[in-house]
């Protein structure tokens, strides 16, 4: 017989005929024309699941919905290999004895057969993706999958993503979350060690909305801020935590004031230590539901009777489970011993000082008789604490070997192609193109023509970190905001090397190279610092660039006068994070000069120097630093410097010229409003004996007793007493003297701090001074425990140590 002319025949006898064929075979015949890949997608309307893999080879799991979703039997498994491969591998196209069914196809390039096998497959099917196994995948690779993901219309969400993370692929997650645009179902996390390698975290960039996130892992990674910066997760289950009874409180308020979580349905997380329901609760209005009184469900097969209300700004009700009973019904009777156990309970919190508002017992749930005895399967150095936040709302013909006959037709039809047109294409199909390239051909490209810089400023949405520094040459390093972000060896860190001219011959440059831990291209002028502007300058035309670091180590004053113009004239500038200068004999003007000349914001300030005596530097408006880090072995902090940092926040200054006469003309400033306006704190080591009297002569100071106040500084820092200083509007400062350091609100304070304290003031008692000590208090509570005060300073020092409260 002679081939069945499928194209001349009418349309429905033809959509029978496909609907009979298997994956593979509707695939084969989608790729021969785009009139047979038009004909598919009006014949096929079954949905196709999706799930993506990276073993010894990228694969493809598909199944269509008729099978009975993402079940072993009818399963379809594209394989992409290399060519090399070939000889040894065998596709089984359909094996009614095998479970799953193999297509293998290779390629030079496996990563663009993937990516585009996936694009046949959602033009034809009706496509979602069930699981995706980021699990032995290079950076790379990954980020290219992850960007035709963004950039598939088809493709609103992704229902399950799956990390195993051990030391080699621990930066995966961080990746996916910084560039992943869609939505996603769920993330299960595993793993022995925590998303970066260790517990002293990068924050992660939770920006995608994502309706579960359960971490299974053995590592304890999460902490408070990565808590509370998942403000795009419902469901969160974090296993063994990092948190403690005072970052639950934390949490609690926060979301209470609409100020995180705002989207979260319920938390599950284990946390170390003890419980202290005292602590947990405090300040939060909560009311303790009987659990005779409420029953509410959760999931339709979790019910909860009673728990701890507690009310948001909008009115809505979060329930912490403590106190409550768990069910799987409606109308379950509760046993006696909970019973027992809530009004044990609410006895012990009679005449408390607290807030918590305990329910009276209620006659809408019954009570058994009987007891229950409840289990808790968490290890005895653990407590779980669930706070739920809840919004009460056929046959198979393969190809086999004629496929590689077929792909290999397509391989040498591409080679005598011309090249693409790129500027000929629609702006959308141009736009995923751009997307996939790295920072260096996106730079190239616009570099072109205004037409291409236009182009390229569309297409591109990621930000770019910036680092600039001058050694051998100027060098621009950058990359993508959420990759790798600017660590000196990241794997996705893209460098821009300016040199002479006269250096061409010897330079060669690693554009791109897998087994280097960074990429660098070389660009050669006459005018290397010009060369190194206009880069420059086109990176903040064609990308959203923010300068992560500067490092003014080993400028000339002209370049780096040229330089500081650019940034001060620079639009899109507004701030530096860090600037860096390491200070000698050869380079001490360099503070000074940035100071007097730059105009924008800056994060941080941080300096080291071998000599004290440098330029005179002048710190004036609009400079605003949020922070100024002196490391330096030289001490060159004296008076009139520390009184002219008038545009400076916060100030570690190291070991300083300063005396206790200059304290307390430093500390008279402040309070009359003279110097000084908007600073923070100030920490700075004094040599010397300390001399407490004339540090506070004439100041009005009040030595507050360490029972009658606790205040925080920096989020992790506590304070309880100090020496208060009124300034002329009302602003409090504080100088650290006779108080004791703690971690948390609610800590007793060691009964040796009191005993110092009380001796401080018999000796003060009866002299000639304006300073005032509080009487003992009864708002903190003393330990009968001793406790040793480590301070590490430097060598015949004293630290003096200044904070004022807004």
């Amino acid at each position: 017989m002679s081939p069945l002319p499928l194209l001349r025949l009418p349309f429905l006898p033809l959509q029978h005929i496909i609907q009979t064929w298997n994956i593979y075979e509707i695939c084969q015949f989608a790729k021969v024309s785009k009139r047979t890949k038009n004909l598919v997608k009006l014949a096929v309307k079954n949905t196709a699941y999706i799930i993506l893999n990276n073993l010894e080879n990228f694969q493809i799991q598909t199944t269509i919905s008729g099978s009975g979703g993402m079940s072993l039997w009818d399963t379809w498994l594209f394989k992409m290999k290399d060519p090399s491969e070939r000889d040894n591998t065998e596709s089984e196209a359909y094996n009614e004895n095998n479970r799953t069914h193999t297509f293998t196809l290779t390629s030079d390039n496996p990563l663009l057969l993937f990516i585009e096998t996936l694009k046949i497959l959602f033009e034809v099917f009706d496509c979602s993706i069930h699981s995706v196994y980021w699990n032995s995948w290079n950076s790379e690779d990954m980020r290219q999958v992850i960007d035709w993901m963004n950039g598939c219309d088809k493709l609103a969400k992704v229902e399950n993503v799956r990390f195993m993370l051990n030391v080699n692929n621990q930066m995966t997650l961080a990746l996916f979350l910084g560039t992943f645009q869609k939505k996603l179902g769920r993330l299960f996390l595993h793993g022995a060690v925590p998303p970066q390698g260790n517990t002293d975290l990068t924050p992660l960039n939770f920006s995608i909305e994502m309706e579960r996130f359960s971490n299974f892992g053995s590592a304890r990674w999460a902490n408070l801020p990565i808590l509370m910066s998942m403000n795009t997760c419902k469901s969160v289950d974090l296993g063994i935590s990092l948190l403690t009874n005072q970052d639950i409180n934390v949490f609690l308020r926060s979301w209470k004031e609409g100020r995180s979580n705002s989207i979260l349905e319920d938390l599950n997380a284990a946390v170390p230590d003890q419980e202290d329901w005292k602590t947990i609760l405090n300040g939060l209005g909560a009311v303790v539901r009987h659990p005779t009184q409420v029953t509410r469900c959760l999931k339709q097969y979790h019910w909860y009777y009673g728990g701890v209300d507690i009310q948001r700004v909008d009115g809505k009700i979060g329930t912490v489970m403590w106190t409550h009973y768990f069910g799987y019904n409606e109308k379950e009777e509760i046993p006696k011993n909970i019973i027992e156990a809530f009004e044990k309970t609410k006895q012990e919190w009679v005449g408390n000082d607290s807030d918590v508002v305990f329910e009276e017992r209620g006659n809408e749930i019954e009570v058994s008789d009987e007891e229950k005895l409840l289990t808790n399967t968490i290890d005895d150095v653990y407590w779980h604490s669930k706070q739920r936040i809840l919004i009460w709302r056929r046959v198979a013909c393969g190809y086999g070997k004629q496929c590689h006959r077929l792909e290999g037709i397509t391989r040498t039809l591409m080679s005598a192609m011309s090249p693409l047109p790129l500027l000929r294409l629609p702006f959308l199909p141009l736009q995923n193109i751009i997307q996939n390239w790295n920072i260096y051909e996106i730079y190239h490209f616009a570099k072109v023509s205004k037409r291409t810089k236009s182009i390229a400023r569309s297409a591109v949405r990621k930000p770019v970190d910036i680092s600039l520094t001058n050694g051998e040459c100027f060098l621009i390093k950058t990359s993508f905001a959420g990759n790798s972000g600017i660590v000196p060896r990241g794997p996705e860190t893209w460098l821009f090397e300016l040199r002479d001219i006269s250096e061409r011959d010897k330079t060669e440059s690693d554009v791109y190279n897998e087994n280097h831990v960074y990429h660098t291209l070389n660009l050669f002028s006459d005018n290397p610092l010009l060369r190194f502007l206009e880069t420059l300058q086109l990176l903040f035309e064609v990308f959203d660039c923010s300068i992560h670091s500067v490092y003014w180590s080993s400028w000339k004053s002209e370049d780096m006068r040229q330089v500081i113009d650019w940034m001060n004239g620079c639009d899109k500038l507004t701030k530096i994070k860090n600037v860096n200068f390491s200070l000698n004999a050869n380079n001490q003007w360099t503070l000074a000069f940035f100071l007097g000349r730059f105009q924008k914001k800056i994060g941080r300030v941080i300096m080291h120097s071998d000599v004290s005596d440098i330029a005179p530097v002048r710190f004036s408006m609009p400079l605003e630093i949020e922070r100024f880090d002196y490391f330096g072995s030289a001490k060159w902090v004296n008076l009139p410097i520390l009184m002219s940092m008038n545009t400076c926040k916060r100030l570690y200054l190291g070991v300083s010229l300063l005396s206790n006469q200059d304290l307390n003309a430093f500390l008279r400033s402040w309070k009359e409003g003279r110097s000084n306006p908007i600073l923070e704190d100030l920490r700075v080591f004094i040599p010397g004996q300390e001399d407490w009297r004339t540090v506070l002569n004439g100041l009005g100071a009040v030595v507050r007793h360490p029972t009658r106040v606790a205040r925080c500084c920096i989020e992790i820092f506590w304070f309880y007493g100090g020496v208060d200083i009124q300034r002329v509007d009302g602003t409090i400062g504080t100088v650290m003297w006779t108080h004791y350091l703690g971690k948390k609100e609610h800590e007793k304070i060691p009964k040796n701090v009191i005993e110092a304290f009380e001796k401080t003031n018999e000796e003060w008692t009866g002299t000639d001074s304006d300073v005032v000590f509080e009487e003992r208090g009864n708002v903190i509570q003393v330990s009968d425990e001793e406790k040793i005060i480590k301070e590490y300073l430097p060598t015949q020092c004293f630290d003096f140590t200044f904070v004022v409260w807004k």
